[in-house]
């Protein structure tokens, strides 16, 4: 059922439900049922019922938002929306690019960009809330003892590893951004196998470079982290107007997190952040740019507190 046509069910329902409550009232029959029933409703505040989605294209979902709305739920869950690391058919918590959501001919299980955020507007229009799966914790199954994943330039956004001789700041970090092969733990090890991301580490790179000419640019390789001009879409625009917050950790005010340019994608800025940036970026990007509301954080006991 399409969305043009679930408000003309639902009026039709609650005509219907009229009708018999006065009909009921008429005959004199359990009218005061009615009424406590009617107060029951007003009474009952809590959060509307969440649908986990799993399992479905999104083309699929947006075909059915009409139907999930009328089954009385107010919010979609949906899995993780970025490229994985096993192929196209897996289902998407073994990360290899995050802000990769499929395109044109290169799907991932579920679909393309444009089809998550055509999804996203249909859902809202039947009065959703979407939220994701968020993967922090990890990346995909490779590594640096991967043959050629080095080389082609490993994670996109990451460091694989870090040696003076493939960045311009001479950071050496045989790890990169991750903790080591043989580090164990929920908070180090690699859980089922995924490469463990290292959110405590601070190496200040542009993680999605733009200008090749940058010395700060994440290591490259023949096909990843190469840099590309279209990359800037992927940062939000300092010349627009960030709100201000307050980090209670550190007792710092007045930090600026500046919106992505919606209208103008390539005028975001690319800036050095670590690791853990580049996360809360992903996050900031899937909530201004493709439109969901929230997200469900995978794998929460296995990465830092902060």
């Amino acid at each position: 059922m399409r969305l043009t046509n679930w408000l003309a069910e639902w009026a039709r329902r609650r005509l219907l439900s009229r009708r018999w409550i006065r009909r009921t009232q008429r005959h004199g029959e359990i009218a005061s049922s009615v009424e406590k029933l009617e107060e029951r409703i007003v009474l009952n505040v809590s959060a509307p019922a969440i649908l986990q989605m799993f399992e479905s294209t999104y083309s699929n979902v947006e075909d059915r938002a009409a139907d999930i709305f009328l089954s009385g739920y107010g919010g979609v869950w949906m899995p993780p929306t970025g490229r994985a690391d096993t192929g196209n058919q897996s289902v998407g918590y073994d990360v290899f690019d995050r802000f990769d959501l499929g395109s044109p001919g290169n799907a991932t299980l579920y679909g393309t960009e444009t089809g998550l955020t055509s999804t996203v507007e249909e859902l809202h229009q039947a009065g959703q809330q979407v939220y994701v799966d968020f993967v922090l914790n990890h990346n995909g199954f490779r590594d640096t003892g991967t043959g050629g994943f080095a080389d082609a330039g490993g994670y996109p956004g990451f460091a694989l590893t870090l040696n003076s001789g493939n960045n311009g700041q001479g950071i050496e970090d045989i790890d990169g951004d991750f903790h080591g092969a043989f580090e164990g733990g929920d908070l180090n090890g690699r859980l089922a196998g995924l490469i463990d991301i290292d959110q405590g580490k601070n190496h200040q790179l542009i993680r999605h470079p733009v200008d090749p000419a940058n010395a700060n640019n994440v290591p490259d390789g023949t096909t990843f982290n190469v840099p590309d001009a279209n990359n800037a879409r992927f940062y939000p625009d300092q010349d627009l107007t960030p709100i201000l917050v307050f980090d209670p950790s550190t007792g710092e005010s007045d930090i600026p997190i500046y919106p992505f340019n919606t209208g103008n994608p390539l005028a975001g800025d690319a800036i050095q952040e670590n690791a853990l940036a580049l996360l809360m970026r992903n996050a900031q990007w899937l909530v201004q740019t493709v439109g969901v509301d929230g997200f469900r954080l995978d794998a929460v006991k296995h990465f830092e507190t902060f």
